[in-house]
């Protein structure tokens, strides 16, 4: 298969604009996202603060470097490494039952209106992953028109209204079930 300048350079700007917002969501709320971090109860919890400060870091170096097209082969092995281990500490997390955390993973809000951990996560992580490599594979050289700048910043902001609906769907998901497992506790 080869890749044509325009899907990478989709591929490029959406994980920009993904790592971006992703970073800004945890440096700013850096106490909900290190609560995020201690519940998955993963790592050791003397070592929850350190790798709360450091997710964000990483995720903006990325951002740069999709941005940049710097060493594009290294980062995009990165995001896919990333988009894999978010997506192996959520899938722990579902097969031991701990679904009612949050994944520190949205874009807004407080902790509490976080997504709550799903197979849909852990499967949006994996595509996330591929979706990050399909920049490794070889690609035609060539720049792009005008035209399909133009085409280029509409598919990605189609996409972001995309990804944010389906985020959405995740976050009301678990709404609607928490909302059923009430009605049905008045009802006993």
């Amino acid at each position: 298969m080869i890749v044509g300048p325009f899907l990478l350079q989709f591929v490029s700007l959406g994980f920009t604009l993904l790592f971006l917002l992703a970073a800004a969501h945890k440096l700013t709320g850096l106490d909900d996202f290190q609560a995020a971090v201690r519940d998955y109860q993963i790592i050791p919890s003397r070592l929850v603060p350190l790798t709360a400060r450091l997710l964000p870091i990483v995720e903006l170096w990325l951002a740069l470097g999709w941005l940049f097209a710097l060493q594009i082969q290294v980062v995009a092995y990165a995001s896919a490494g990333l988009f894999a281990t978010y997506g192996l500490a959520m899938g722990v997390n579902v097969i031991r039952g701990r679904v009612h955390i949050g994944c520190g993973c949205g874009f807004g809000g407080a902790l509490q209106h976080e997504q709550h951990l799903s197979v849909g996560l852990v499967l949006r992580n994996v595509g996330l992953a591929i979706a990050a490599l399909v920049v490794t594979l070889p690609g035609a050289q060539r720049e792009l028109g005008a035209g399909e700048h133009v085409v280029l910043m509409g598919a990605v902001v189609v996409s972001a209204l995309l990804y944010s609906t389906a985020n959405q769907l995740f976050q009301n998901r678990v709404a609607i079930k928490s909302w059923r497992k009430t009605l049905e506790a008045v009802r006993d």
